[in-house]
């Protein structure tokens, strides 16, 4: 029969060649979503995890952990005096509750504190409402009031650092030619090498 909502006591067993058996230790598992409900003995049980419970016998889901968003504000024409914010689901939808630093070329990072799997939020030209970015429904969920919320998939196994998307798009800006300008328009580079301790020749360097 399947079992749904249930904390089950398991153990392995095993028969060698010669009808010998050995069972592990009994261990415990919650079997379906609890879904915010009092679970016997629930907790985080991954040492991994920002609020790892020793005590825990089962996991509940609730484990937290870091992980860092990143949005592109370069083809912002102008980032807020207020500075940029993330609000969603992991901070109560708090427009000005978490600041994100200016890391360089455009780029806004902060680490927070989510469940795995992933979350809805939207990042803010500032810290209020009515800054926030508009998600394109190919990478959102209804918001519930004629817009979009941001879906951002994690696993924990796999990276803590979102790749950087660009302010209100679900990609990095300037992808497939992007916005103003596309990817062909050309920048003045400065390259620099130290010569320091060795002998120039009359040509130069190249």
């Amino acid at each position: 029969p399947r079992i749904e909502h249930q904390l089950v006591d398991y153990y392995v067993e095993i028969t060698y060649v010669y009808g010998n058996t050995h069972k592990s230790d009994i261990q415990h598992v919650y079997v379906g979503n609890c879904n915010g409900c009092a679970i016997e003995g629930g907790g985080c049980t991954d040492l991994a995890a920002n609020n790892y419970d020793a005590e825990a016998t089962a996991d509940d889901g609730s484990c937290l952990y870091n992980f860092t968003v990143q949005v592109d504000m370069s083809e912002v024409p102008s980032v807020s005096p207020n500075g940029v914010h993330i609000a969603g689901e992991f901070q109560g939808w708090n427009a000005g509750a978490t600041p994100l630093d200016d890391v360089g070329n455009g780029i806004w990072s902060a680490t927070v504190e989510v469940p795995v799997g992933g979350f809805q939020c939207k990042f803010l030209n500032g810290n209020a409402w009515g800054a926030e970015e508009p998600v394109p429904a190919a990478c959102g969920t209804d918001d519930g009031v004629g817009g979009y919320n941001r879906i951002i998939a994690w696993d924990p196994s796999q990276s803590t650092v979102m790749e950087p998307v660009c302010f209100g798009a679900c990609d990095a800006c300037n992808e497939d030619g992007g916005s103003e300008g596309g990817t062909d328009t050309p920048y003045s580079l400065t390259i620099q090498v130290n010569m320091e301790g060795l002998s120039v020749p009359s040509e130069g360097v190249h």
